[in-house]
């Protein structure tokens, strides 16, 4: 059985604010080497997949901002600048407005790791 330690990152701090139009979530976010997702990719430098990244995304708008995973129509855009290894600690920002969330990864120099957009 898979558990939250290995399958999601620790939370270390969460932030979300709202308004009529749009709710947004902050969380610095620790990737422990422990996630399913380092093993094997790669194995002698591991790495966070890309997929893994968007699925973290989508897991803590449901989980935060209450994002039925069901209403996901596509995933539009999505751009990988920075690899993610284990041990970091970054944050990750995700604004929910209508029909769409948008996501970075960024360090705490603002530096952008990944970023997209998801369809509802």
């Amino acid at each position: 059985m898979i558990n939250d330690h290995t399958r999601l990152p620790q939370i270390i701090h969460q932030s979300i604010t709202q308004n009529e139009d749009e709710a947004q979530l902050e969380l610095d976010i620790y990737f422990h080497r422990d996630l399913i997702f380092f093993k094997g990719h790669f194995e002698n430098t591991p790495i966070l997949p890309g997929i893994a990244q968007t699925d973290f995304v989508i897991a803590f708008a449901a989980r935060f901002l209450e994002v039925d995973k069901k209403t996901i129509a596509n995933i539009p855009q999505l751009k990988f600048s920075r690899v993610i290894l284990p041990e970091s600690t970054l944050k990750l920002c995700i604004s929910k407005k209508p029909n769409l969330l948008t996501f970075r990864y960024i360090d705490k120099n603002n530096a952008t790791y990944s970023n997209g957009k998801i369809k509802l």
